[in-house]
């Protein structure tokens, strides 16, 4: 007869392994009796971070941002004029043919650039749409998606546009600003 298998199990060669948690804890506990390991306080931990970013200042996220002013409108009969459109697109690093086409699309409206700058829309619009208008345009086709940077350039390639990041290199694909809905009015013509 065959001699049973349940003899032959040995529980040490399955021995349970310690969790990594326990291993973390005695190394802190054998560090913390050392004499060796300089522990710093809270305060002087900030003082160092202020420090580090006194030395550095082109590391900090606050020069990222540009302050934009706001927009000056101007109302003539059924036509709103935005004053310094240029100025605004000059600061944004963008063309003002393609802020144009984005307001013309949005709003479905005609506009034009005249010789001082100022882009003349066809339509009545409130000087806080406009400033919606270019906040949607700041997240869409100038800040960078990962670090939030203004500090960016529109690059065509292969069709396609991309933002380039210059503070992170990062870039990202948008799209291409395309016409938005029109009804078709015309009458069909009977058969």
């Amino acid at each position: 007869m065959a001699e049973p298998l349940l003899g032959t199990f040995d529980e040490k060669a399955y021995k349970k392994r310690k969790h990594w948690r326990i291993d973390v804890e005695e190394e802190a506990r054998n560090c913390a009796g050392s004499d060796n390991v300089i522990l710093a306080s809270y305060s002087d931990l900030l003082q160092r971070v202020f420090n580090s970013m006194q030395k550095n200042p082109e590391d900090d996220n606050r020069a990222r941002k540009i302050a934009l002013p706001n927009p000056q409108i101007d109302r003539k009969g059924k036509k709103t004029i935005f004053a310094n459109f240029t100025t605004i697109c000059d600061q944004l690093k963008r063309s003002p043919e393609h802020v144009k086409q984005y307001i013309n699309t949005e709003q479905n409206a005609d506009s034009s650039i005249d010789g001082n700058g100022a882009l003349i829309i066809s339509g009545r619009l409130q000087q806080s749409q406009i400033e919606k208008l270019m906040l949607n345009y700041i997240l869409t086709y100038v800040q960078c998606p990962v670090c939030h940077s203004t500090d960016t350039k529109l690059e065509k390639q292969n069709r396609l546009q991309f933002i380039k990041c210059n503070t992170c290199t990062a870039q990202r694909a948008v799209q291409q600003i395309k016409g938005g809905f029109v009804a078709n009015t015309n009458k069909r013509s009977r058969r």
